[in-house]
């Protein structure tokens, strides 16, 4: 998720909030979690989901069912240098 995120960036998730149109989401897919970037979302509640980082334009994960999504990544918490918000 370069530039967004790092390898290493520890996030504070709402579970509470379902990712909007443009929203960062963390998802369940298979034993991962993983954290990509809302590009669609279709008149079934199903998501896709994309990668910020260039090298990765054009790669898309989904449609992703509802229950998948785990939540909003609202804070980065760590490492303390790149301590703030995500929104």
């Amino acid at each position: 998720m370069e530039p967004t995120l790092h390898d290493g960036d520890w996030l504070l998730v709402d579970p509470d909030e379902r990712p909007a149109l443009g929203d960062l989401a963390v998802a369940r897919v298979g034993d991962r979690l993983i954290v990509k970037r809302v590009v669609d979302i279709d008149e079934g509640g199903r998501y896709t989901l994309a990668a910020d980082n260039p090298d990765h334009v054009g790669q898309r994960i989904g449609p992703l069912e509802a229950s998948q999504v785990i939540g909003r990544p609202w804070l980065r918490y760590g490492p303390t240098r790149r301590f703030g918000s995500l929104d």
